[in-house]
């Protein structure tokens, strides 16, 4: 969020405190300043006015009026959690020294910007993303910096940079200043995203080459892999340098940059992803996602990697293999299995831990998250190389257990962080010689106050005095005003409350003065103490995301296992032939969610002479579900996953498109047809030989005439010119005649039984064409009034019987001569009569809801009642 939050400072009085405030300000002038004054974080000005609205904070005010408001340092967090959701950027202006020791002011300086970018949130991923385009293509980076992954590559087109952004939906994202195509995209596409910009010439070649090898202190990138696009080097670059800005320093977490090399991974651009389901509905409601549906995992990081091989599916049989292997060894070893999942359920997110302790933000919770992570590690490592599987043996090489951390967080961070209220208890017994001592002492300290009660008590003859303590007046004895007579004339009398009288004796104050220093220098080793251990734990930086990462496979393999087990899924098979055989299969999410009827199981059977099917049938008959099962399935296989079927050979895919769901953009002025054909054009430019695609009611956004036309068009051309797999549903019976013209195109159709004339709908595919749409059954099921259906049956008869009686067509004379209505001559003129059967005979009753198909009868009905009235 933009603009300038410190623009009423005039008038500011010059003390040294507004001179740092002021200059915190002027170099983050876009920033809310957050500037630690003691035990608060104050607001000034207008930040204070911002923070107050946003926040709900009071507004008070100091020298001359200026506005300000306060959050406590210990419960800054929350806070900035909400400022970050509603996209502000927050300066963190710390005090750099101890105010009891300082000479003169505290110094201040900014030691973090934060943004939503670089914001680590504990419950979700956060990314922060930047691309470059040049003349011929675009670089583009991104990073969630809480797990140091920073991935990389380059795409020819805004497309295909919005197929990789979609699926990550980054917080914040880099362009070069006064880009306003780059500008254009985000706002487009991107609307929630936080814009951060950068001059120019910080894209230099030269500068962005030497920053990423300064960054990882290396003296090439080719072990990187993207020394060859000066593009992915600008985005890259120009990430890393935001991270260094805001973080004021390398972040020892992010340690490569990994290139997404496309070749690698099956290409699925965002509106297939979106219509897939993936990993949201497309309808508000129970989540009904592929990934809900296959998601087992027993840790986060298995959670995060379930998705990663989600966007990454595999193009490369083998890896493919190894992946099925490891599956089917954890489904038959049921042992195993189960105690594998033990082990990972009592796994925390230690790799998100790490990126705390990496951002400066990690608490000792941080720390027994990471030793808590280590805890299991030898035993997950033993099990994976008894196992006798390369995937797992491979994994298991990448484990390292840390012994030696684990002893020191053991040895030293309290598991009982909530022992001490005045949060000195981080450190254990034992750890550190100067903190027991003075454990110690202020364990023996409460004796001695004690002591010192019950001994004033028995010189005074006073049976309420007791020793108290309170942050103002320290220790003190209290005396009930029933006894103040007393009171000893030693006793130095320190407030007056109106129960009783509080006093000091000297012996207490030598007491409280060992007892407070204690306190103090216990706080000032505990936290030396847990900076060293700190950077003790960043030291294994590489070991701990290398572990992140093999308990990340090993859990989505687990996870891939318990759901194959659990729902019958079979494990696929690589043909070498051109091949795509499925016996048996169904979708993975509708028979998970059906409840009154079971799933009927469907077959597909595609090679060399049958590239593509024209599927047809009646609406709600399952064309749509049939589409969409066959390409969950080969996106399931070739991510490594077992599939919801009998048997599946295949040849692996490189793409998946879908053109499915009928959908406007509105905000860029473009009709549900534009939207519609814009997709199929993209998929017409793309896709090759083996890609798989799946068309649903092509042209149905436009006249009918219209939408047959390019619906046949645009089958010749994937037919001529591309020759991949293709699904096709439609409405249009017309395009059932292509096989007769091209011998590798087929029909299909979906079984329906009539009985008393209703359509019982048998969701079995079968060979052949449709022989009718039961468009209007379909509406008798969707509840269209009864009138409505017996006038459009009676249409349809007469339309079907194509008779006519001098000019007039067959469903008018009809109605005549059933009602006795006398229609002049010239009513249906042969042009209308020709609109009128043309709308009826073209209507899509197929894909109509039931709402559209009684609003087009009775526009059609209305047009013949209005031609009716006429003299």
């Amino acid at each position: 969020m933009g603009g300038d939050h410190g623009s009423s400072m005039k008038g500011m009085k010059d003390t040294p405190l507004n001179r740092q405030y002021a200059a915190a300000k002027s170099q983050y002038p876009d920033a809310l300043i957050f500037f630690r004054v003691g035990d608060f974080y104050e607001l000034f000005y207008d930040d204070a006015k911002t923070v107050s609205r946003e926040l709900n904070l009071v507004l008070t005010s100091r020298q001359e009026g200026q506005p300000m408001a306060g959050v406590p340092y210990h419960s800054v967090e929350r806070y900035l959690k909400k400022l970050v959701e509603k996209g502000f950027k927050i300066a963190i202006c710390e005090q750099l020294e101890d105010p009891k020791t300082a000479k003169g002011i505290v110094k201040r300086d900014v030691v973090k910007v934060i943004t939503p970018g670089t914001w680590v949130d504990e419950e979700k991923d956060t990314y922060l993303a930047a691309f470059y385009c040049d003349k011929e293509e675009t670089g583009y980076a991104y990073v969630d910096i809480a797990l140091g992954k920073v991935c990389a590559g380059q795409v020819s087109d805004t497309a295909g940079l919005l197929n990789v952004f979609k699926k990550i939906e980054p917080s914040e994202i880099i362009i070069p200043e006064g880009d306003s195509a780059a500008l254009g995209i985000i706002k487009t596409h991107f609307r929630n995203a936080f814009v951060t910009t950068y001059p120019i010439w910080e894209y230099d070649p030269e500068i962005a080459i030497n920053r990423i090898k300064r960054y990882f202190n290396v003296v090439s990138l080719v072990p990187f892999g993207i020394h060859h696009s000066l593009s992915v080097i600008a985005a890259s670059s120009i990430l890393l340098k935001h991270v260094e800005a805001t973080q004021k320093g390398v972040m020892t977490n992010i340690s490569k940059i990994e290139n997404e090399q496309e070749e690698k991974f099956v290409g699925i651009d965002a509106k297939t992803w979106r219509n897939l389901e993936i990993f949201s509905p497309l309808q508000e409601g129970p989540d009904t996602s592929l990934f809900f549906v296959l998601k087992a995992t027993e840790t986060k990081m298995g959670e995060r990697n379930l998705k990663k091989w989600f966007r990454r599916p595999l193009r490369d049989p083998a890896e493919m293999e190894r992946r099925w292997v490891a599956v089917d060894y954890l489904i038959n070893h049921r042992r195993q299995r189960e105690s594998l999942g033990k082990l990972l359920a009592d796994i925390p997110d230690f790799e998100k831990a790490l990126g705390k302790i990496s951002y400066n933000r990690g608490r000792a919770r941080d720390l027994l998250q990471i030793k808590s992570g280590l805890c299991h590690l030898g035993q997950i490592k033993e099990q994976l190389y008894e196992s006798d599987i390369a995937l797992l043996e491979e994994i298991a090489s990448h484990i390292d257990p840390l012994f030696a951390l684990y002893d020191l967080l053991e040895k030293s961070i309290n598991e009982d962080l909530t022992a001490s209220p005045q949060n000195l208890n981080l450190i254990k017994k034992g750890y550190d010689e100067r903190i027991d001592e003075l454990k110690g002492l202020k364990s023996h300290s409460k004796k001695i106050l004690l002591n010192i009660q019950e001994k004033e008590k028995e010189r005074t003859g006073i049976p309420t005095l007791k020793v108290k303590y309170n942050k103002v007046f320290g220790y003190f004895i209290e005396v009930s005003k029933a006894y103040t007579g007393k009171v000893p004339d030693t006793y130095e009398r320190r407030q007056t409350l109106t129960g009783s009288e509080r006093y000091i004796i000297p012996e207490l104050k030598e007491w409280e003065e060992k007892i407070l220093c204690a306190d103090e220098e216990i706080a000032a080793l505990e936290q030396e103490a847990f900076d060293r251990i700190r950077e003790e734990v960043l030291r294994f930086t590489a070991e701990l995301l290398e572990n992140a990462g093999a308990v990340g496979e090993t859990d989505t393999l687990y996870s891939f296992a318990v759901k194959s087990l659990e729902r019958g899924y079979t494990r696929p098979r690589v043909t070498d032939t051109d091949l795509l055989e499925i016996t048996g299969g169904r979708h993975p999410v509708v028979e998970t969610v059906l409840k009154e009827e079971p799933f009927v199981p469907n077959e597909l059977f595609m090679d060399e002479e049958k590239r593509i099917y024209l599927v047809t049938g009646p609406n709600m008959a399952g064309k749509s579900t049939y589409l969409r099962q066959n390409a969950l399935l080969l996106l399931m296989a070739q991510m490594g996953c077992f599939v919801p079927a009998e048997s599946m050979r295949f040849s692996p895919v490189d793409k998946i498109f879908s053109r499915v769901g009928a959908s406007d953009n509105l905000a860029g002025g473009e009709s549900t047809f534009m939207v519609e054909m814009l997709e199929t054009s993209h998929i017409l430019r793309n896709a090759t030989e083996k890609s798989f695609i799946i068309l649903d009611e092509i042209g149905r956004g436009t006249s009918t005439y219209d939408g047959l036309s390019l619906a046949w068009a645009i089958t010749e051309y994937i037919h001529k010119h591309i020759y991949a797999r293709t699904l096709f549903a439609t409405h249009y019976h017309e395009l059932t005649e292509l096989p007769d013209l091209y011998p590798q195109i087929h029909n299909l159709n979906i079984q329906v039984k009539e009985w008393n004339d209703r359509v019982v709908f048998l969701r079995k595919i079968e060979e052949g064409r449709a022989d009718k749409s039961y468009g209007i059954q379909v509406a008798r099921l969707a509840g269209i009034p009864d009138s409505v259906i017996d006038r459009a049956r009676e249409i349809l008869f007469n339309l079907e019987s194509e008779s006519y009686k001098e000019g007039v067509p067959s469903l008018v004379y009809d109605k005549e001569r059933a009602a006795g209505v006398n229609i002049q001559g010239d009513l249906f003129s042969r042009s209308f009569h020709e609109r009128i059967v043309n709308q009826l005979r073209y209507l899509d009753l197929n894909t109509l809801s039931p709402v559209e198909l009684m609003f087009e009868v009775k526009k059609i009905k209305k047009e013949i009642d209005e031609a009716d009235t006429r003299p």
